[in-house]
């Protein structure tokens, strides 16, 4: 027995070993699951997927076990847009040389003659002047009139303003919003940019940025070949001041009366349609011989708003300006009222 023990051992050890290294090629290569490298790389991605996703849960909220993170995509912004009547059947007769009349709220042109074609626009230039110093100033600074802010085309000076003066930005800003001072703008003018000639370039630079075919060569309007607007430009400066609460507050004011140890004064909007018209709540006036007389308006009846501009209205028995941009205002109002509405994407706005 003992001379047999050797002889079993022997035998049980081979029989071990081979039994093990079939078992082991079985599990290398078995007949029935056919794995990939591919595949055992995918699964090994996932596995390290989940956990970087659980890693990532738990320092955001220890106590939820699974975090699914959706982007939302926001819901695209629609206008209501008015259908409008064919060109044919809009029977708006204008004398102005210029017109725009646009929703307030949609931005949709609702009529337009000339839009796009540059005019003079006097003093309507103010507007832009108040948007820079909207922009750049602060309405509590102190600046002083200088002798060059009085001197105006044509040997004219300043009817109010005299060197030396001093006054609030926001004083200034209700002056020539209101009374329309040449004086009282190239003053502002001075305090942001020290000379005339660079707050004209800044209003160039601005038009520019606006996208705007318009050109300036003074900071009130002074007539000249190179300074010019369109009603549509005209349109949209406005609408960017009208952005400031001080440009809104100050364009509907129908009477401003200053106290200061250098003026005791009341002034009355030129617009007249302050005070009467209670549908207008703005903006600017414009006269000069060569533009005639030109207009901007914004006005609100009910939920509805519109904003006006004409330009190159006659001044003959009147001022042409206020009839035509009454019938626009009229027009515009009646559409927006009663005509039906079409629905209008951003993007689709774009491209009308």
């Amino acid at each position: 027995m003992k001379k047999l023990l050797p002889v079993v051992c022997a035998l049980g050890l081979f029989l071990n070993s081979f039994t093990s290294q079939t078992w082991a090629k079985e599990i290398q290569e078995p007949e029935n699951v056919n794995i990939t490298k591919s595949k055992i790389i995918s699964q090994k991605e996932k596995v390290k997927s989940v956990k970087k996703a659980s890693k990532h849960h738990k320092k955001s909220n220890k106590n939820t076990e699974e975090v699914e993170i959706e982007q939302v995509k926001k819901p695209e912004e629609v206008l209501q847009y008015v259908v409008l009547p064919p060109k044919e059947e809009v029977n708006i007769q204008l004398t102005a040389r210029r017109a725009i009349l646009v929703d307030g709220k949609t931005g949709q042109v609702l009529y337009e003659k000339d839009a796009e074609l540059p005019w003079h626009p006097a003093s309507t230039t103010k507007v832009m002047s108040a948007l820079l110093i909207l922009e750049n100033g602060k309405l509590e600074d102190i600046t002083t009139v200088s002798s060059s802010a009085t001197a105006l085309y044509g040997g004219y000076y300043s009817n109010w303003l005299s060197p030396g003066m001093k006054f609030t930005i926001d004083q200034l800003l209700h002056i020539l919003l209101i009374e329309s001072d040449n004086a009282s703008c190239n003053t502002l003018a001075e305090y942001l940019d020290g000379t005339q000639e660079k707050f004209v370039e800044r209003m160039n630079r601005r038009a520019q940025e606006l996208g705007l075919k318009s050109h300036f060569m003074t900071p009130y309007g002074m007539t000249h070949d190179l300074h010019y607007v369109s009603a549509k430009d005209l349109y949209l400066i406005t609408k960017e001041a009208m952005k400031y609460p001080a440009f809104r507050e100050i364009v509907r004011t129908p009477v401003y009366h200053i106290s200061t140890p250098y003026m005791e004064h009341s002034f009355r909007n030129r617009n007249q349609f302050i005070g009467v018209d209670p549908r207008v709540l703005g903006v600017k006036t414009g006269y000069t011989s060569a533009a005639q007389c030109n207009l901007v308006c914004y006005a609100e009846d009910g939920e509805h708003s519109l904003y006006t501009v004409v330009m190159g209205s006659p001044r003959r028995d009147g001022d042409y300006s206020y009839p035509d941009s009454k019938k626009l205002l009229d027009y515009g109002f009646k559409i927006l009222k009663e005509a039906p509405r079409i629905p209008v994407t951003i993007d689709q706005q774009a491209k009308l």
